[in-house]
Parts: C-alpha cells; structure tokens; sequence
C-alpha cells in the first residue's frame, strides 16, 4: 500500500516537472524537489491514515451487524479526497515556507525512495500478498 502510494506519488511529480519544464521552457530544481517531496509524503499519509480509518470502519461496521461492503466504499471515496487534498495543501504549503533549506525536499524524496524496496520486502513476507501474487499470476 506504502509502496503502490509512494510510486504513483513520485509519478505524479515527475509528470508535473515535465509538464511545467514545457510550458515554461525549464526547470526549477527547488520547486520541483518540493513538489516532489509533497507529493510523496501526501501519497504516504494519506494511504497510511485511509487504511487506518478503513480498518476501523470495518471492525466498527461488523460489531454492530453492518454489511462492511455497504459501508466502507463511499467512506472511502467521499473520505480519501478529503483527507489527501488537505495533507497535500499543508505538506506542500509547509515545505514551500521552508525552500531555503536546500537539502530538505531532496532529502524527504531520498529517504522515501530508498525505503521502497524495504517495503518491497515487508510485501513479500505477508502471507495475504504472497497468496493473491500466487493466485494473479
């Protein structure tokens, strides 16, 4: 989950810094380790956080005899937008007021990158992974 949400976040900057280095015809290597960084950190909280609200939702809903399918999907779509929205406005307004600091973003985007395969191996040790990659492939 940490994974899938860390990867798509790094995407979706890289697509960002592209799109901008055309429109604007180059690079600013500091707003870009920002939106790197926010981006990354945001996919990271808020994938953490959801599957904790989901796991909560759904122990919640099965001890008072709630069907868990009924309710966990509109909770996490009306929720997952709410809660990733916010987080990246605050991630990226709080590292935005700290630009100066030139080894900050590049270092929350180091970090988060090498701990991708850390997390890698944490997936291959769970049981309920190894079986739906055995049952998928």
């Amino acid at each position: 989950l940490f994974r899938s949400a860390t990867v798509v976040g790094l995407l979706a900057a890289v697509a960002a810094v592209v799109l901008g280095a055309i429109s604007k015809g180059y690079v600013d290597l500091g707003q870009a380790a920002v939106l790197c960084a926010s981006s990354v950190t945001t996919a990271f909280i808020a994938a953490l956080s959801l599957g904790l609200v989901m796991i909560g939702v759904i122990i919640g809903s099965r001890k008072v005899g709630i069907n868990p399918d009924n309710v966990a999907t509109p909770i996490a779509a009306s929720l997952g937008d709410l809660i990733t929205l916010s987080l990246l406005a605050g991630i990226s307004s709080t590292l935005f007021r700290f630009i100066d600091i030139v080894y900050l973003s590049p270092l929350i985007c180091a970090v988060v990158i090498i701990l991708i395969p850390v997390w890698i191996a944490v997936a291959k040790q769970s049981p309920s992974i190894v079986e739906t990659r055995r049952a998928h492939v």
